[in-house]
């Protein structure tokens, strides 16, 4: 099967004033993000002083002692890119990587030039950290979060300091961020944004989705999501999407290595797999049925109890007895009114789907 190593491969010899920016490469492009630079070589927009992404990843490689990037294979995809054509001369700049455990801040991003006069501003999704788990799940009852703010920060900074148009992208809560910043930004930088590409980002609130602000730049947006889904049917969604077909399942088709691609596009499908279907509409009936007042002391407590067993998800698999052991310590240390709470609010869930999965299977049997 296909994936975007593959078009790296079959499209590399062709710069991007030979054949412009696709869907594709903004996939590329938003899985760049995930990796770790050093940010003091990166220039900043508008710097006279240009990196090309091929200097830059010399670097990368030459000062790497034991690095561990989030996404797998991202340190292939860098190898790749700087030996082709389309890619290695592109210019790079105003890169920046923050994380704050205490504000649950997680946050990324970098800008390129693939061209005279156009940019491609890329936002990184969830690293491994818990905190930055933790403000996704605040997605589901709060907005902005820390990075929403900080994105859209960036990106008037940027598009401040340089003349020319935009291409917005990002994968995961990257693809939040690409399209919650430019509903923060002044007409005129509006209008210079060309397309802003959501690779299985969750969506927002319901208040935000009927917002003038989203529907402002909704024209702009489209979203990319594999056949099963799962973080990108999180929240409500109204732009346009596509269904990608996949090579994996479940929760591994977040992963946009495994995504299918044919040439220069997607290898796309008509509808969602019921599994993807069920789980928005229980993420849906969650948000609906229980207050946003317990959304967020729910949220707050469960990552509470699983920072107590380990600050990063990979934590959780290293030494996992260490780690059921001080998150049972940590629950059994909660007074009872919130133990009650927990319990109340994981039963109400687990009816909710039960509900939605009764519901869809009534309704796929009437069908037929």
């Amino acid at each position: 099967m296909e994936n975007y190593m593959d078009y790296i491969d079959w499209r590399g010899d062709i710069t991007f004033d030979m054949c412009p920016f696709t869907e594709i490469d903004g996939l590329i492009f938003s899985q760049l993000a995930y990796i770790e630079f050093d940010e003091r070589l990166v220039p900043e927009a508008g710097d006279e002083e240009e990196m090309t992404l091929r200097n830059l990843g010399k670097a990368y490689f030459n000062g790497k002692v034991n690095g561990e990037n989030f996404v797998p294979g991202s340190d292939e995809l860098l190898k790749a890119m700087i030996k082709c054509d389309r890619f290695k001369n592109i210019g790079v700049m105003s890169y920046v990587s923050e994380f704050d455990a205490e504000k649950t801040e997680q946050f990324g991003a970098i800008t390129v030039r693939i061209s005279d006069g156009t940019y491609v501003v890329a936002f990184r999704g969830t690293d491994a950290t818990i905190s930055g788990w933790e403000e996704d799940f605040k997605l589901c009852y709060m907005c902005p979060v820390v990075s929403q703010t900080r994105s859209a920060e960036y990106l008037r900074k940027v598009m401040n300091k340089l003349d020319g148009t935009f291409y917005l992208v990002g994968h995961s809560k990257g693809g939040n961020l690409a399209v919650y910043s430019s509903m923060e930004q002044k007409k005129s930088n509006i209008k210079r944004i060309r397309a802003i590409y959501n690779y299985d980002g969750p969506g927002f609130l319901q208040d935000i989705v009927d917002s003038e602000k989203y529907k402002n730049i909704m024209p702009k947006v489209q979203s990319f999501m594999p056949q099963s889904s799962i973080v990108g049917t999180i929240m409500y969604h109204n732009e346009d999407f596509t269904i990608i077909q996949s090579d994996k399942r479940g929760i591994a088709q977040h992963n946009a290595i495994n995504w299918q691609m044919r040439g220069k596009s997607f290898k796309t499908l008509d509808k969602f797999q019921n599994a993807s279907i069920i789980f928005s509409e229980a993420n849906k009936a969650w948000i609906n049925e229980i207050d946003r007042k317990r959304r967020a002391e729910f949220i707050d407590i469960v990552f509470r109890i699983l920072k107590a067993g380990s600050d990063t998800v990979t934590g959780f698999s290293e030494d996992f007895p260490k780690v059921m052991n001080n998150m049972l310590r940590s629950f059994n240390n909660l007074d009872r009114d919130t133990k009650r709470m927990i319990r109340t609010t994981v039963r109400q869930m687990i009816l909710l789907y039960s509900k939605t999965v009764t519901t869809s299977l009534r309704g796929r049997i009437k069908n037929e």
